[in-house]
């Protein structure tokens, strides 16, 4: 509730004197703790929106290299998250929706899959951000990802306490959706393997 735009201004001064990571990343981190206290009534106005990056507006869209992607795919192996991460990077994907995506509207003949929820707080929600389903069609990147997600699950399914009732394309290894909590610490870890503060959700979406 205290905090004002002051304090948000000498944050971002005291981040380009460490020089470790960018306007971008900092304000988008910032957004989401806003937005988090807005839903919950504790401030009624995300002051962050006001700002702008010091290298350009905030909706600056920063994306991955094709060499970058290269590392990035193999940081991604073996890993439910990682395969998740695959999928939503070659298909523009917001991550609530990759982490919806399930095998009803999956069609490996066609080679398509159609987006039509959103996953938030473990609850599946209908709808996607923007109130629209959207069918895309898969790259064999895409599809061999989404392969060894169902050879994972394969294997979850050995232990007996395997339960995916939504029928969900990436699982915990209880088959319960994965963690928003647990992506981004996924995320970050890619992030600073990559050394790209940068790299948000949002980054494998423009890319």
């Amino acid at each position: 509730k205290e905090v004002s735009p002051s304090y948000i201004q000498a944050l971002k001064q005291t981040f380009t004197l460490m020089g470790n990571t960018s306007d971008y990343y900092l304000l988008a981190r910032l957004q989401s703790i806003f937005e988090y206290a807005l839903e919950r009534g504790i401030v009624e106005h995300n002051i962050v929106k006001d700002f702008k990056g010091k290298d350009g507006p905030y909706a600056e869209k920063h994306v991955l290299s094709d060499v970058e992607i290269k590392k990035f795919f193999k940081l991604c192996e073996e890993s439910m998250y990682g395969y998740m991460f695959v999928v939503a990077l070659c298909n523009g994907l917001r991550i609530r929706e990759a982490m919806a995506l399930d095998y009803a509207n999956l069609d490996r003949e066609l080679k398509t899959i159609k987006v039509v929820n959103q996953m938030k707080d473990g609850v599946l929600l209908p709808a996607t951000k923007t109130r629209r389903s959207r069918k895309l069609k898969l790259s064999e990147t895409s599809l061999a990802f989404i392969e060894r997600a169902k050879f994972y699950q394969q294997q979850y399914e050995k232990n007996g306490q395997y339960n995916n009732g939504l029928g969900l394309i990436f699982t915990t290894d209880s088959g319960k959706p994965l963690s928003y909590t647990n992506t981004m610490r996924k995320l970050d870890e890619i992030q600073m393997e990559m050394r790209r503060a940068d790299i948000t959700p949002h980054t494998l979406r423009h890319t």
